[in-house]
């Protein structure tokens, strides 16, 4: 009877006794000349009962690798057969455990074998390795303490790869400790060996890094009618993350971020799946708490019958041990005994399952890992009631174990009662959202999903404006940024009704662009005094002194003012020019009035002394 392609459960502990793997295939050796002996034969056991053989292949003819055995390493010696000629490594399951033995090859081919290489010796021992927090979530700075536990060992040499920058692995306590300092995913292992025993365990460390700025807004020299939209995709950058995918299921929904550079076949494939609506509506239909969640599979057919999802082309296997099967990530199901064989089924690692699924079937390709509440979301799942069902599928009977059910009843599983996969789709890494806008008036702020749009206001001005984006994680990062909408004589002169900028309109003295310039209205003469420049005697109780006092537009970039004086009518000199800025040596006191500063320039003494002050102000326009 058929079963659904699924990643395989723990191996069972064999009871004692002795035997080799069926494939390898017997022959006889024949005294000739020999092919060259290998070399560099050693062996190491990843998991009970089993090692693992790599040599050298040192020949250009052999027919296949022999191996021998010698229980007790008692000195006689058992032929266990052959494997190929050109292969450099071979897994061999049933060793005793407890028993020392020894292993030797050589190489054979038509014209005889080579000499023995030199030999293993194999003691086995029933050890475990296991990692108390297999998922962690953690920030910068973060003091975490990660028990480990081995048993079967003695004394084991302990490595560990991919742990963040501050974490190291502490031999007295026997755990991984440290204070955080670099953020990311890290798929991390550890491993303990001794006397060729080998046991890995893996840790999924999120460290939550926020949304970063990578390209900080700056709005300056908006014009009455300017508008701007900004993609804030462009703005802010998940660094934790490559693309994003929602699945969304009837108990909720689990963000997920896919491994497209580690392996872009099997996102390519997933992806494919994805778009072509494929998982609309699939069944989650295995679910075993603390190992895996599994789904992408089947649909509910007509009646209480399924239907098999279409296969697409198998994908080749992206298994790395940089990579392995950490709780947290999601991985693809096979067809045992065949690597390549992933299509469209796929399942959540719940635990630490490297030591069993990263040295099966040439390893399962870990290819993506949840994001923000998703393993909850998962817990919900494996805590259904479950069962093992018979249904038709395609038309025939299959049995399916570990099926989890909203409920059960008498006739389950009922499409009523399934846990579905509603939909797959694309999600923006992050979302978006407007804070603040100190000054609506000045400038109108807008965001839609992923675009913020920004227009001129009613007046020109100043505002400041806050927008945050809030990753999948739910970490945020709020960017602040000032926007500044300018005013320009043609749009001044359209809303008052003001002619030309050398013309008088109002006849109270100022000329258009001065009322412009100075703040004031071409429809009434009655404020021309009060606008213009104006000589100011500052006294601070010692000394007194006289200053120049005048009004200038602040958001309007393409006017220049030149404020001059003069005691003799022959030669100006210059006080201060818009180009100068309210900075100036030569101002003396600034403040905001609104679209104006009002400034006070110092007058040098050699000419407020004189008898003769005389001020003079030119106004330069760029017109559209």
């Amino acid at each position: 009877m058929l079963t659904p392609k699924s990643p395989p459960k723990p191996p069972p502990s064999a009871a004692c006794g002795f035997s080799v793997l069926a494939a390898l295939i017997l022959v006889s050796a024949v005294d000739a000349a020999p092919p060259a002996a290998p070399g560099d034969f050693s062996g190491i056991s990843l998991k009970p009962r089993e090692v693992l053989f790599t040599w050298q292949d040192n020949s250009e003819d052999e027919d296949g690798f022999e191996f021998f055995i010698s229980q007790n390493n008692n000195g006689s010696w058992n032929l266990l057969g052959q494997t190929a000629a050109d292969s450099t490594s071979i897994s061999i399951t049933g060793f005793p455990i407890g028993i020392t033995v020894g292993v030797r090859i050589r190489a054979v081919n038509a014209d005889g074998a080579s000499e023995f290489s030199e030999v293993y010796l194999a003691r086995l021992f029933d050890a475990s390795l296991t990692v108390e927090k297999p998922c962690l979530k953690a920030g910068i700075g973060d003091t975490v303490n990660i028990p480990v536990t081995f048993s079967g060992f003695q004394q084991p040499e302990i490595n560990t790869r991919q742990l963040p920058e501050g974490l190291s692995y502490d031999p007295l306590p026997r755990s991984i400790t440290g204070t955080i300092a670099e953020s990311g995913y890290f798929q991390a292992t550890i491993t303990a060996t001794e006397n060729g025993n080998q046991r890995k365990a893996s840790i999924g460390i999120a460290v939550i890094d926020a949304p970063e700025i990578i390209n900080p807004i700056s709005i300056a020299g908006f014009k009455g009618g300017q508008a701007e939209k900004i993609d804030l995709q462009n703005v802010f950058n998940d660094p934790d993350t490559e693309s994003t995918v929602l699945i969304e299921t009837s108990l909720g929904n689990i963000p997920v971020t896919l491994f497209d550079t580690g392996a872009p076949a099997t996102t390519a494939n997933f992806k494919a799946y994805m778009n072509d609506g494929d998982w609309n509506n699939s069944i989650v239909h295995r679910a075993i708490p603390g190992f895996i969640v599994q789904a992408g599979g089947y649909t509910p057919g007509d009646n209480s019958d399924f239907v098999s999802v279409p296969d697409d082309p198998p994908v080749i296997n992206e298994y790395s041990d940089l990579r392995p099967n950490a709780c947290g990530t999601l991985s693809m199901a096979k067809i045992g005994g065949q690597p390549d064989s992933a299509t469209n089924e796929w399942f959540v690692n719940l635990a630490d399952n490297a030591q069993n699924l990263d040295f099966q079937n040439g390893g399962f390709t870990s290819f993506a890992r949840v994001l923000g509440n998703g393993m909850e979301v998962l817990e919900a799942i494996t805590d259904l009631p479950q069962g093992t069902f018979s249904v038709s599928v395609d038309g025939i009977d299959r049995i399916f174990s570990n099926w989890p059910l909203l409920q059960t009843s008498a006739n389950s599983p009922l499409h009523s009662e399934l846990a579905l996969v509603e939909k797959i789709t694309p999600v923006s890494p992050m979302t978006f959202e407007l804070i603040s806008n100190s000054h609506p008036a000045v400038a109108g702020v807008e965001i839609s999903e992923s675009s913020l749009q920004i227009s001129h206001g009613e007046v020109s001005g100043e505002s400041t404006v806050t927008v945050a984006a809030t990753d999948l994680d739910g970490a945020r990062t709020e960017h602040r940024f000032t926007v500044i909408t300018n005013e320009n004589y043609s749009s001044w002169a359209e809303n008052l009704g003001a002619g030309l900028p050398d013309g008088d309109d109002d006849g109270g003295g100022l000329l258009n662009a001065q009322e412009f310039a100075f703040g004031g209205n071409p429809s009434s003469g009655a404020d021309d005094r009060t606008r213009l420049p104006e000589y100011v005697m500052i006294n601070d109780g010692e000394n007194s002194s006289v200053t120049m006092e005048f009004y200038h537009r602040r958001f309007a970039p393409d006017l220049e003012v030149h404020i001059e004086a003069t005691s003799d009518l022959k030669t100006w000199l210059p006080l201060w020019r818009s180009a100068d800025g309210t900075e100036a040596p030569a101002v003396i006191n600034v403040s905001e009035e609104g679209d104006f500063y009002k400034i006070t320039v110092s007058i040098p003494e050699a000419i407020a002394d004189s008898r003769v002050l005389l001020l003079r102000s030119s106004i330069t326009l760029n017109l559209p």
